[in-house]
């Protein structure tokens, strides 16, 4: 193999125009964050894209999707109660969707498998969510250098591919007053990502989401868009994602409200074991680095979870967390 030079004339490099999954928010061959905070449907965003995709349905804005695959890596939807459901709801077609059926990590040995799985089936579209839950256990989550090169690892899958890769977090809880830096994790991947998604309530309208352009590094700024999850009754009441238009809406709105709650330490820490243990046991690495990305402090978490009486079980050589059984 025959290494790369280190430099080259830039009239030795081609020009090259920058194909979209949805212009101008989700480019192709590259990283888009989609962040928001917990609840206000990231993941039935991501699930609206997954469907339409592979039906060759429709964008909000009228344009048309070609039918392609989709691989869907989630540590948080159980795909027989949650992600089969609300895809099925969504009109998908589930021939077209891969999801995770197994522990993932993006080691060395995860990222083969994951290439692996793109040479077998070829998706349009890579999901992950949350992305902080498939950070190999030896990488430091508050190390920029660690994250940075795990980071270029996975936009390097995204180059060879010629896929979109969306990876989703959460908010810190700690108020920042430039919107780019109100994600979680290091600032490395915001600086990482060619455009970002914030999603947030809508100003004036509980029931409905605010989806805004972030970041947009290869293309022209996007309009906000506006949308809800409606839960209708003849199919068991499983929510549907219904977009109701553009609206004037910015990033500096939604970041407005981050941070303005009265919700103490304490309590935003039981309410995110209860959240998060919900559905089963959960490694306690995954936790913790979930809660930092959410502006929870480890000694605030572990006060939390000895109040509530969280139980800790070793087992397959880590350490993993449940909540108390009735």
């Amino acid at each position: 193999m025959v290494d790369k030079p280190t430099f080259v004339t830039l009239s030795s490099v081609k020009a090259r125009k920058v194909q979209w999954l949805w212009e101008p928010y989700i480019p192709l061959g590259m990283i888009t964050i989609l962040e928001g905070d917990p609840g206000l449907g990231k993941s039935f965003l991501s699930m609206f894209l997954a469907s339409e995709i592979s039906r060759g349905g429709n964008l909000p804005d009228g344009g048309d999707l070609d039918q392609g695959n989709v691989l869907y890596i989630s540590a948080e939807d159980d795909p027989s109660y949650t992600t089969r459901p609300r895809i099925d709801a969504m009109g998908g077609d589930p021939e077209k969707i891969r999801v995770l059926n197994g522990r993932l990590a993006f080691d060395d040995e995860g990222l083969k498998m994951l290439r692996a799985e793109l040479d077998a089936y070829e998706p349009d579209l890579i999901i992950i969510d949350p992305w902080v839950s498939f950070i190999p256990p030896d990488t430091r989550v508050k190390d920029s250098s660690s994250i940075r090169a795990l980071i270029d690892k996975i936009e390097s899958v995204a180059k060879d591919y010629g896929c979109a890769v969306v990876l989703i977090r959460h908010l810190t809880k700690m108020k920042q007053d430039n919107a780019l830096y109100q994600g979680g994790g290091t600032v490395d991947m915001i600086a990482a990502a060619r455009s970002a998604i914030r999603i947030g309530q809508h100003p004036d309208n509980v029931d409905h989401r605010v989806m805004a352009h972030l970041k947009h590094n290869v293309g022209p700024k996007g309009p906000s868009w506006v949308y809800m999850m409606q839960i209708p009754t003849e199919d068991g009441g499983v929510p549907r994602l219904e977009f109701i238009g553009e609206e004037e809406i910015s990033v500096n709105d939604l970041n407005a409200a981050v941070g303005n709650t009265n919700t103490r330490p304490k309590d935003a820490a039981e309410e995110f074991l209860k959240r998060e243990l919900r559905d089963g046991p959960r490694k306690s690495k995954e936790m913790l680095a979930l809660a930092e990305e959410r502006g929870i402090s480890e000694r605030t978490l572990v006060r939390a979870k000895t109040r509530m009486g969280v139980q800790s079980e070793q087992k397959h050589g880590s350490w993993r967390w449940s909540l108390k059984s009735a």
